[in-house]
């Protein structure tokens, strides 16, 4: 996103809104950094700290991990009822949301089948 954000003489801070999307899947921490700049016509009494014109923007995913399929025993702290397979099926599920992740994967199993075939042709 990228817009301009004027101050009126006697103006000290401004209001910014950035979109936000929820999503299903849980995505940890996400985060962003919000510059200002001194636009080039308007320098007449702008000035800008060193360290007061970038700041970090953290959102924390409200989601569960990995998914909220169990969302309501992880905040009643019953951990022990989660089904072990179910939330291990869920965590393998999150991390093949990530492309590196599938693609490396793929590969491992289409090597070690390719493997496997080879020491069967051995036999």
């Amino acid at each position: 996103v990228e817009g301009i954000v004027s101050f009126a003489p006697g103006d000290s801070s401004k209001e910014i809104t950035i979109p936000i999307f929820e999503t299903d899947t849980w995505e940890g921490t996400s985060q962003f950094h919000v510059d200002l700049h001194v636009h080039s016509k308007n320098k007449a009494g702008a000035i800008l700290g060193n360290y007061l014109k970038t700041t970090r923007v953290r959102i924390i995913d409200e989601s569960c991990f990995p998914s909220d399929k169990f969302r309501e025993l992880i905040i009643q702290d019953e951990l022990e009822d989660i089904p072990l397979w179910s939330f291990l099926y869920e965590y393998i599920l999150l991390n093949l949301l990530n492309p590196v992740v599938r693609r490396g994967t793929i590969k491992a199993i289409l090597v070690n089948s390719l493997h496997s075939l080879d020491l069967l042709g051995r036999l």
